[in-house]
C-alpha cells in the first residue's frame, strides 16, 4: 500500500539518524583517555596511590562521562521518533477518514498484477466486499469488461500512455449482481514506483433518470411525429428552428437550425406586413399566445393556407426564450369556403330574382289593373264627350253669331282630340289574349305616342319621327311592345327635365331580317359606372317617389324574352343617350312567357 510503503521509508530515515555502536565505542574512549590524561597531569601535585585507587577513578569517570553521553546520543532521538510516529499515524487516520467520507469508491491497484492495494469503505460498500476480501482479488474480478490478464495489459498500457481514462462500465458485486459505473483511472509515479489510481462512481440512479428522461424523449418525439400538421420549437431571439416532426420536415425538408422565415417562406428576413405577419414578434409584443392565417410554401415551393397558433416559452425569470408554434393546412378548407361563400351568393342572387320576379309579377299585375281601369275609365268617359259631341254639332246647325261659332268649332276640336285619347287609351288597355299578330312598327309608335306627346309639348320636349320607307311589317306582341315605347318614352322625357334644345327622335331601319328601332334624347347621357346596372330590377336614379326600377327591367324582358331581340344602351356623357331595339321581322323561336 502507498500510505505503509511511505511511512517505512520515513522509519529507516530516522534510524540512520540515530548514533551506530561503533562510534558511542569510540566517543565514549575519547573521553576516558582524555580523564586519564588530566589525572596523570595532576597526579604529581598529590602523594602516589595506589592501583585500585587508580581504577576505581577511571571506572567514575567512565560512567559519570557515558551517562550524558548516552543520554544525548540515544534517548533524545528516540523521544522524536516516538512523536514524529504519532503524527504519521494521526495523519494516516485522517487521510482514511477522508478516503472514506468520500461517495465514489476509490482504489489503488498494482499495474503489473492488477491487484488491489487500497480501498475506501465505499468501494468496499459498492462491491459487497470486506477491505481485506478486496485486497486478495484483481480488477478482473469486478470489472466485466476485463476478462483475463491480457484484457488488463492492454487497459494498463493505454493509461501508462494517456496518464489517465475516463470510460463507462459495469461492475460485479461479490453475489454475482452487476451495476452501472463510471471509472476514471490515473497514472501515478512515486518514488520509482507505479501505481493506478481509480475512482469508481455508482451510475446507477443517473442511468435510471437517463432511462427515464430517454422514455420521455422519444414518447414526446412519437407524440409530435404522430400530428398531421407541422409543429415547431422555434429562438424567439434568432429564428432559429430547434425541433420540427416529421410532418414539418415533409414540407420542407431538414428544417432544424434553419430560420422560421426561410423554411416556411423562402425569405431573407423575419415576415411583416398585413399579409405575412409574424407569429414570434406579435408574441415578443404581447407575451401572450397568437393565432393568424399564413401563407407558406411547400419544399416544391407550392403556396398552402396555413393557420398558425403560437405559444410562448418562458424562463423561471420571466425571459422569453422559445416559442412553440403549429400549423394546420387549411388550403382545402379555404377551397371549400370559397365554394361553400359562392353558392351562397348564388343562392342569394337566386333568392334575389326570384323576389324581383316576384314583385316584377306583382307590378305586372298592378298594371293589368291599372289598365283594366282605365280602360273603364275610358269607356265612361266617352259617354258624356259623346253627349257633348252631340250637343256641339245640334249647335253648329243653328244660325249663331260668329264667335259663339268659333267657341263651338273650339269645344268640337276639343272633344274629338278627347275622344282619340280615350280611344287609344281603351285600346292600350284593352285586355285580351296576348298573342303575336303582324304589326306596323310606325303605326303602334304613333298611337303609343299620342298618349304623352301633348304632355310632352307643354314641357317644351319634341317627339321626332326619322321613319324608313316601307319598312317591314313585323311579328310581335303589340300590347307590350307598346309598353316599351311608352317607357322609353317617358325615360327619355324624365331624363331631359331643365334641359334646353329637349327633341327625342324615333328613327327605324332594316337590317337584314331584324327591325331597329332607336330612341336618342338630347340630354345628358349616362355615366360610365351604372351602363352595366340600367337594366337591373329595382335600379333607378330617380327619388324614392319618382320611379320603382322595374320599367327597363320589363322591357328588357318584352324584348329578349317575349320576342327574341335585343336591346342595347349607346351614350356619351353630356351627348344624350340612344336606346337601340332589334326585332326579328319573323318568329322564328319559342315564345318563352305569353303573360
Amino acid at each position: 500500500m502507498v500510505i505503509n510503503e511511505t511511512t517505512n521509508k520515513k522509519i529507516a530515515n530516522n534510524e540512520k539518524s540515530f548514533p551506530s555502536p561503533l562510534r558511542l565505542l569510540i566517543v565514549s574512549a575519547s573521553v576516558i583517555f582524555c580523564a586519564e590524561a588530566f589525572i596523570m597531569f595532576l597526579f604529581p601535585l598529590f602523594p602516589p596511590l595506589p592501583s585500585q585507587a587508580h581504577v576505581l577513578i577511571d571506572s567514575l569517570l567512565l560512567f559519570l562521562i557515558a551517562v550524558p553521553v548516552l543520554y544525548l546520543s540515544l534517548y533524545q532521538p528516540l523521544k522524536k521518533k516516538i512523536v514524529e510516529d504519532q503524527e504519521m499515524e494521526k495523519r494516516l487516520l485522517l487521510f482514511r477518514n477522508l478516503m472514506d467520507q468520500s461517495s465514489d469508491g476509490i482504489f489503488v491497484v498494482d499495474p503489473k498484477t492488477a491487484g488491489f492495494l487500497y480501498a475506501n469503505e465505499k468501494a468496499c460498500k459498492n462491491q459487497g466486499y470486506q477491505y481485506e476480501e478486496l485486497l486478495n482479488i484483481t480488477v478482473m474480478d469486478i470489472d466485466s469488461n476485463l476478462s483475463d490478464m491480457a484484457s488488463w495489459e492492454k487497459t494498463s498500457m493505454e493509461v501508462q500512455n494517456k496518464g489517465s481514462i475516463v470510460r463507462e462500465s459495469e461492475n460485479l458485486r461479490k453475489d454475482g449482481s452487476k451495476f452501472p459505473v463510471e471509472m476514471s483511472m490515473k497514472y501515478v509515479e512515486e518514488e520509482d514506483k507505479d501505481y493506478f489510481v481509480a475512482v469508481v462512481r455508482d451510475v446507477t440512479e443517473r442511468k435510471r433518470f437517463e432511462e427515464t428522461i430517454l422514455h420521455q424523449n422519444d414518447l414526446l418525439s412519437r407524440v409530435l411525429d404522430s400530428l398531421p400538421f407541422p409543429f415547431y420549437v422555434i429562438n424567439s431571439d434568432n429564428f432559429r428552428i430547434v425541433l420540427a416532426n416529421c410532418t414539418a420536415k415533409s414540407l420542407g425538408g431538414d428544417v432544424e437550425q434553419k430560420t422560421c422565415y426561410e423554411t416556411t417562406h423562402g425569405r431573407g428576413k423575419p415576415c411583416t406586413g398585413v399579409k405575412h405577419p409574424c407569429p414570434i414578434n406579435k408574441i415578443k409584443e404581447t407575451r401572450e399566445a397568437a393565432f393568424m392565417e399564413h401563407l407558406h410554401r411547400d419544399k416544391n415551393g407550392k403556396e398552402v393556407n396555413l393557420a398558425v397558433s403560437g405559444f410562448p416559452i418562458f424562463t423561471k425569470d420571466g425571459r422569453m426564450r422559445q416559442v412553440i408554434e403549429y400549423v394546420m393546412d387549411i388550403t382545402e378548407s379555404k377551397v371549400r369556403e370559397k365554394e361553400l361563400l359562392k353558392k351562397n351568393m348564388e343562392l342569394r342572387n337566386t333568392l334575389d330574382k326570384l323576389q324581383k320576379a316576384q314583385e316584377i309579377l306583382v307590378r305586372s299585375e298592378k298594371l293589368t289593373s291599372i289598365g283594366t281601369m282605365a280602360a273603364g275609365v275610358a269607356h265612361e268617359t266617352l259617354n258624356p264627350i259623346n253627349i257633348i259631341s252631340t250637343i256641339v254639332q245640334v249647335l253648329q246647325m243653328e244660325e249663331l253669331p260668329g264667335e259663339v261659332r268659333e267657341d263651338l268649332d273650339e269645344i268640337m276640336t276639343q272633344v274629338q282630340r278627347a275622344t282619340k285619347i280615350m280611344n287609344n287609351l281603351r285600346m292600350f288597355s284593352h285586355q285580351k289574349e296576348t298573342g303575336f299578330a303582324p304589326v306596323d312598327v310606325h303605326e303602334l309608335f304613333d298611337k303609343t305616342a299620342s298618349l304623352v306627346e301633348r304632355e310632352m309639348n307643354l314641357e317644351n320636349i319634341l317627339i321626332k319621327r326619322e321613319y324608313e320607307e316601307n319598312l317591314p311589317i313585323i311579328e310581335a306582341d303589340g300590347d307590350k311592345l307598346s309598353q316599351v315605347f311608352l317607357n322609353l318614352l317617358t325615360n327619355a322625357k324624365d331624363a331631359m327635365k331643365g334641359g334646353k334644345d329637349n327633341r327625342i327622335t324615333i328613327s327605324t331601319r332594316t337590317m337584314e331580317e331584324e327591325v331597329e328601332v332607336r330612341f336618342t334624347d338630347t340630354g345628358p347621357g349616362i355615366p360610365k359606372d351604372i351602363m352595366n346596372r340600367l337594366f337591373e330590377p329595382f335600379f333607378t336614379t330617380k327619388g324614392a317617389t319618382e320611379g320603382t326600377g322595374l320599367g327597363l327591367s320589363l322591357v328588357q324582358s318584352i324584348i329578349k324574352e317575349n320576342h327574341g331581340g335585343k336591346i342595347r344602351v349607346e351614350s356619351k356623357e353630356g351627348k344624350g343617350a340612344s336606346f337601340v331595339i332589334d326585332l326579328p321581322v319573323e318568329r322564328e323561336f319559342e315564345v318563352r312567357s305569353k303573360e
